[in-house]
């Protein structure tokens, strides 16, 4: 299965990318779920089926992330993951210590230009970096990204038109070992 996961489901471009990804997933017979702080949106998820989790991971307290992540980790194995998207920096930190836990690939959605100053904010924002790909929203982005991060050709930057497409070809790629 594949679980995505966001700070909230209460309006903007992160949550109606996050509920056409679990529309997609529900078309081509993929298992998934959304795990975020809830929000006006769960109700979308309803509707389509696919089984929201409530869960803090909007708060950026340190000891608040690391309990995040223990749950996060039972939940993962509870669920069957073999895949977890996250699209935010708050719950990057606990899904990335979540994942080490388990051992399952995360990846990355890259929405917006984060801030580097203070260099606090540079640390805090290299999670997002972390993931088994990093998937860019738009090419500005993805220019961005390479721009601030030399290094970060040697991660999978993708430009999604269709999202659906990356997201398939990532949880097959994954599956098959490649």
């Amino acid at each position: 299965s594949i679980i995505q996961i966001l700070p909230t489901l209460k309006q903007g471009g992160v949550e109606r990318g996050t509920i056409e990804i679990a529309s997609a997933c529900q078309k081509a017979g993929i298992k998934n779920y959304v795990i975020s702080a809830g929000g006006k949106m769960v109700s979308e998820l309803n509707a389509l089926g696919v089984e929201h989790i409530t869960l803090p991971v909007q708060t950026k307290n340190p000891i608040k992330m690391w309990l995040n992540s223990l749950k996060l980790a039972k939940i993962f194995k509870e669920k069957n993951a073999a895949l977890i998207h996250v699209r935010s920096r708050a719950p990057a930190w606990s899904v990335k210590w979540a994942c080490r836990k388990t051992g399952i690939p995360f990846i990355a959605t890259y929405h917006g230009r984060y801030g580097t100053h203070p260099k606090i904010k540079k640390i805090y924002n290299r999670v997002m970096l972390q993931g088994k790909f990093v998937i860019a929203v738009s090419e500005f982005i993805k220019k961005h990204l390479q721009n601030i991060i030399p290094y970060i050709r040697a991660f999978l930057c993708y430009y999604i038109k269709a999202h659906i497409f990356v997201l398939t070809h990532t949880m097959d790629s994954l599956l098959r070992g490649t």
